[in-house]
């Protein structure tokens, strides 16, 4: 056997024919099965994911919060370096329009307008900003109106920001209303509005934001915070996803509970259950009657199916003659012809009953009753119950 040449084994590993996985060339064939299995995890993956119900509504709500701050972020980020910009231009160049300033024993009060304006080889800047405050000792109050518009070689954008304050001794209370829209070279698109109030410890809000990214897609969000929400009125919505709801009342065409459900008292016009997901009772009565022969014999029986592991309660009773004399009498409970309990006495019951429970698997079981007496004993109307339970 000849040995292969350094040119052959070189052809050889670069067509991946020759060599350990890691130095050898992969083959088309080799990439195309990687994909398939890729394909076969990815699928099973998600059928993982749906089966357990994921993301959960806690998932959701991360995800839809994420998506929010990282869009605020990222337009609050870009506008506050135009905020930057524009009081440094004014500091620097810009035009006093108001400017009224009181100050009587260290209590002041002011009103100030100022803008500015730049055009660039490759930025424009213009924007104008507005207080109003006043101060009495440590107390203050003010009225803040931010707007700006800028444009260079990769972003544009425009911002509206007002914001109200108030302070007295260690009491605070702020509001600030800001609206933002921003666009860049790389295509990516959003508008923000924001709404949002402080009082001591206290804080409610609105944010509304809308980015379309050339990557992600377009997707927007509706965020209310408060301690209490109230929608004082009428709700429409296509869907509705949360992860507690209480509520006096509910009218629905359609309900999944995909977990569990705990109801202190239910009222159904109709109830349709799958699966025997909850006891179901299975039930039997014979009206002929049955003389005793002096040993036991089956009176009476039913199959009965447990879909999953559970509990199975057992019930049986009839009504028994018989005559003067030896009235000994014995009644069994089998399954699956083995006695599991025997109930009796030296003397008849014109009554007699039996019952029985146990922990079975899931199947199907025969579920039988036996008699013994002498001829003088009969039993006529009887009914036997069984209930599968679900722990």
């Amino acid at each position: 056997m000849s040995v292969p040449s350094r040119t052959q084994q070189d052809v050889e590993i670069l067509s991946g024919r020759r060599g350990p996985e890691g130095e050898r060339a992969v083959r088309l064939k080799e990439l195309r099965a990687l994909d398939q299995r890729a394909n076969a995890l990815a699928g099973a993956l998600q059928r993982e994911i749906a089966d357990a119900g994921i993301p959960s509504i806690r998932e959701k709500i991360e995800a839809i919060r994420a998506f929010i701050y990282n869009t605020l972020t990222y337009v609050d980020n870009e506008v506050d370096l135009a905020r930057n910009d524009l009081q440094a231009l004014i500091d620097a160049q810009g035009v006093t329009i108001i400017d009224i300033q009181g100050d009587v024993a260290g209590n002041a009060a002011g009103i100030t307008l100022e803008a500015a304006a730049r055009a660039a080889e490759d930025t424009a800047l213009a924007g104008q900003i507005t207080t109003i405050s006043t101060e009495v000792t440590a107390n203050s109050s003010a009225l803040t109106i931010e707007q700006l518009a800028r444009t260079d070689a990769d972003v544009a954008l425009a911002a509206d920001i007002t914001t109200l304050e108030a302070n007295f001794a260690a009491a605070n209370a702020s509001l600030t209303q800001q609206g933002q829209v921003l666009t860049t070279l790389e295509g990516y698109a959003a508008a923000t509005y924001v709404l949002r109030a402080a009082a001591g410890g206290a804080s409610a809000g609105l944010e509304i934001v809308a980015a379309d990214d050339p990557v992600s897609g377009a997707a927007s969000a509706l965020r209310f915070y408060a301690d209490d929400i109230l929608l004082d009125g009428s709700v429409t919505a296509l869907h509705i996803d949360v992860e507690s709801l209480a509520a006096d009342t509910i009218f629905t065409h359609f309900l999944t509970v995909a977990g569990s459900a705990f109801m202190n008292d239910l009222e159904v016009n109709t109830l349709q259950i799958k699966g025997n997901a909850v006891t179901i009772p299975v039930a039997q009565t014979i009206t002929t009657n049955t003389s005793g022969s002096g040993s036991y014999k089956e009176i009476q029986w039913l199959n009965h199916t447990l879909d999953f592991a559970g509990e199975i309660l057992v019930i049986w009773n009839g009504a028994a003659s018989y005559a003067t004399g030896d009235t000994s009498t014995a009644y069994q409970i089998r399954i699956d012809g083995s006695p599991v309990v025997t109930r009796g006495g030296l003397f008849a019951n014109d009554y007699p009953t039996i019952m029985y429970s146990g922990s079975f698997p899931a199947g199907t079981r025969r579920i039988a009753i036996w008699f013994s007496a002498n001829s003088t004993v009969t039993v006529s109307s009887r009914t036997l119950s069984i209930l599968g339970v679900k722990r």
